[in-house]
């Protein structure tokens, strides 16, 4: 029976997909047929959206060249990609400024990207099945963001991150790493509940929609230009201010 196999060596970052006795060395991976480079990589366990580069035989390759075999493959993660002459483009560029979409585990991830002002949607538990988020994400141009590797293998998803942190507050500060997000952070710009741009507005605008005591005072008034929505510095605005400083404290860490 024909056993061709080709050496896969995954690099930096993305040895956080294979079981711990795997990790760091070449591993010998059998051949069923001819299959692409991304099949191949896809098999063991790594979503395409997280590879930067593809060396087989120490040449660049794309995603759809075909192993036959005996041939040395090194996987190299998009986060930390050397710099190759003529390595084939493996995905459009990623959105700039980044915009994302969160899976339905990721709630707390996406509420802390829309405070520091990135545009986030997020996939609630009505709408959290991974085709409509795939198809999002490819339609809106949106980096997908996810606990769940078997979304990021998917075809149209271009862009993508699996979470590796399970805390939210370790997550925000892995994405703000990862996207370097923190020069681009615009706090308060966006709506913590619907993403949509907030807009100053005057006292006289929101009255009847904001505590009467208020409206006497030197507050700044803002309304979401999406739900339309009024909001205030109240007692947690102080809260927020804090974990905005916070976040990009930990963010210029090096």
């Amino acid at each position: 029976m024909d056993q061709r196999r080709a050496i896969i060596r995954l690099h930096g970052e993305l040895n956080d997909f294979l079981q711990p006795d795997d990790r760091h060395r070449d591993l010998r991976v059998l051949m069923q047929d001819t299959p692409s480079v991304k099949d191949a990589i896809e098999s063991m366990n790594v979503p395409h959206v997280e590879v930067g580069l593809i060396l087989i035989d120490g040449r660049p390759a794309g995603f759809e060249e075909t192993l036959h075999g005996d041939e040395r493959v090194e996987v190299y993660p998009l986060s930390d990609t050397p710099d190759t002459a003529d390595a084939p483009a493996l995905r459009p560029q990623e959105p700039s400024p980044p915009r994302f979409i969160a899976d339905v585990h990721l709630k707390k991830l996406a509420r802390d990207l829309r405070l520091l002002g990135f545009d986030t949607t997020y996939a609630d538990k009505d709408h959290h099945h991974d085709p409509l988020i795939a198809a999002q994400a490819a339609d809106d141009d949106r980096i997908a963001l996810t606990r769940d590797v078997g979304l990021l293998k998917r075809k149209i998803v271009q862009h993508g991150r699996w979470v590796r942190a399970t805390v939210p507050n370790q997550q925000i500060v892995e994405i703000m790493d990862r996207y370097g997000l923190a020069p681009l952070a615009e706090p308060f710009k966006r709506c913590l509940v619907c993403n949509g741009l907030l807009k100053q507005t005057t006292a006289e605008e929101v009255e009847g929609e904001a505590p009467a005591e208020l409206l006497e005072s030197d507050c700044d008034f803002h309304r979401c230009q999406s739900c339309r929505r009024v909001f205030w510095p109240g007692s947690h605005h102080d809260r927020l201010v804090a974990r905005v400083e916070r976040l990009l404290k930990e963010a210029a860490r090096p």
